[in-house]
């Protein structure tokens, strides 16, 4: 017993220097000033053109051609960015039609189907406040979310390459979808997206590329109410 009585004394002793190691230091340590750009023009200025730079290094990372760029090192950056948006978004920083356009650019190359619902959100935000530019992105950023959730995409804007296979292919569209308000939002029709992916396979030697269209995954349809106060 009286071991029993030794070894639980020690343990209360190692979990009270656990606590206050854990907590007691961690308050002694200088905490991050952060502050809301509610009611604050200065901070916000200095928070809009943080964003402008962050989004640039997100172009600037893919400026090259896509099979030249390492995304080993590309994405461990992305994610830096996401967070950091994230941060500026939750102090309240997000703006101007430029603030919402800057995080949509950066989210809609996140990982998940959430990241690019998200960038939709931010863009079509930033359309709300009259940046009419940002309507392909608002398209991109939709097809993608719905591509990534296994539902066939309404703008047409959104290309893969199978693994382990060479030719580029569209990501099915939803055929309900007006061609009219494909080319409101993209400026572009049907007809264009299939004479890019033709682009897109020009430099591949294999022949069969030329006859590609839409990708053979199997995507749900996407029929008017699949985003709600959208479509």
């Amino acid at each position: 017993m009286l071991i029993i009585s030794h070894m639980i004394q020690a343990q209360y002793i190692l979990l009270s220097l656990w606590i206050f190691l854990s907590f007691g230091c961690a308050h002694s340590q200088p905490q991050e000033n952060l502050i809301s750009c509610f009611g604050r023009a200065d901070i916000q200025k200095i928070k809009s053109a943080r964003l402008q730079e962050i989004a640039k290094a997100d172009q600037d990372d893919r400026s090259a051609p896509y099979d030249s760029i390492n995304w080993n090192k590309v994405s461990p950056r992305d994610i830096k960015r996401r967070i950091e948006i994230g941060e500026i978004f939750a102090l309240g920083c997000f703006s101007s039609a430029a603030d919402y356009a800057a995080g949509a650019i950066v989210y809609q190359h996140g990982d998940t189907a959430d990241h690019a619902y998200q960038a939709f959100l931010w863009s079509l935000r930033g359309v709300e406040l009259g940046d009419a530019t940002q309507k392909w992105l608002l398209g991109a950023s939709l097809d993608r979310y719905l591509v990534r959730v296994g539902k066939k995409q309404l703008f047409a804007t959104q290309y893969s390459r199978p693994l382990n296979e060479s030719c580029w292919c569209i990501e099915q569209v939803e055929s309900s979808f007006s061609e009219e308000r494909r080319v409101e939002s993209t400026n572009k029709t049907l007809d264009h997206a299939i004479s890019k992916l033709k682009e897109m396979n020009t430099a591949n030697s294999i022949s069969v590329c030329k006859n590609i269209k839409f990708c053979k995954s199997s995507l749900k349809d996407s029929p008017k109410g699949t985003v709600p106060g959208f479509w």
